[in-house]
């Protein structure tokens, strides 16, 4: 327990089958659960950061972080399981890079993150991963075009111009950290700042799960398809489920959170100069 091995196999007073530390305390505690859940692409730059990643939110939370290459290894309906996880989780952390916006899996997930987050509320986090999904790279891509990544599996691939439209209308709404692609003077100073993100994320997480004012809810169509270009996200509207009070933007204690409208251009430009370095909300449009 100590050491977090939660996929150890341990065998339990009065038996002599060996099972999983995780399956065990999940037969014991009925609400056994894990209260972040982390989505990302396992062929980009993330990889070497989810470990880290993993390792700060367990001991800074005491809560166990869902991810795949654990949670879905011994699992036989993976897209279920994935399911379950997000829907247990207090909060879902996305990993973003442009790969992660062209692989089938991954917009599979982030169809379901944003249904979660729509439906239900679910709080959300992005971080990017990737130089070239920050804030102001994303802004930056044209709808009508398509955005190169270099894969080194499978080559030259593109993040769709219908992802981007996805992109540009409901993701740039959210603050994205940077501190995993940013340049420090200091490793200290790079520690620093990402411990600085745990704790954010963490403050809002909890700040979020204090309010008690009613949001709108939206069931979503939102579809993972598939043309000469890539697999790519097409959204096709959304059905208001419940409308007793609209949250708006506002600003409180440095903290932001913003309604579920999509945001224009303006209203992007003016979140950044407002200070996106040094305000962040864990949820967003």
């Amino acid at each position: 327990l100590d050491q977090r091995k939660w996929f150890e196999k341990v065998t339990t007073r009065g038996s002599f089958k060996k099972e999983p530390l995780k399956q065990i305390l999940k037969e014991c505690f009925k609400d056994f659960r894990e209260g972040f859940f982390l989505s990302h692409c396992q062929q980009d730059q993330s990889s070497h950061h989810i470990e880290t990643l993993v390792n700060m939110l367990e001991e800074s939370t005491r809560e166990l972080v869902w991810l795949d290459s654990k949670n879905l290894s011994r699992a036989t309906d993976l897209h279920k399981e994935m399911e379950v996880g997000m829907e247990g989780a207090t909060c879902i952390i996305i990993l973003l890079s442009r790969l992660y916006l062209s692989k089938q899996n991954c917009l599979k997930e982030l169809r379901l993150v944003f249904q979660q987050y729509k439906s239900k509320g679910k709080n959300i986090v992005l971080i990017a991963v990737d130089g070239g999904a920050t804030f102001e790279a994303m802004q930056a891509w044209e709808r009508e075009t398509k955005e190169c990544v270099d894969d080194s599996e499978h080559g030259v691939i593109f993040v769709h111009q219908s992802t981007i439209s996805f992109v540009k209308d409901h993701l740039l709404g959210f603050h994205i950290y940077d501190q995993w692609v940013r340049e420090f003077d200091t490793d200290e100073e790079r520690d620093k700042a990402r411990w600085d993100v745990i704790e954010e994320i963490i403050d809002n997480v909890r700040d979020n799960a204090e309010e008690e004012n009613p949001v709108v809810r939206y069931k979503v169509s939102l579809q993972v398809k598939h043309d000469i270009d890539g697999w790519f996200l097409q959204y096709e509207g959304e059905e208001e489920l419940q409308c007793e009070s609209r949250e708006r933007m506002r600003d409180t204690k440095g903290k932001r959170s913003y309604s579920p409208e999509v945001p224009d251009d303006d209203l992007l430009r003016n979140m950044r100069t407002r200070g996106n370095d040094n305000s962040g909300a864990a949820r967003g449009s």
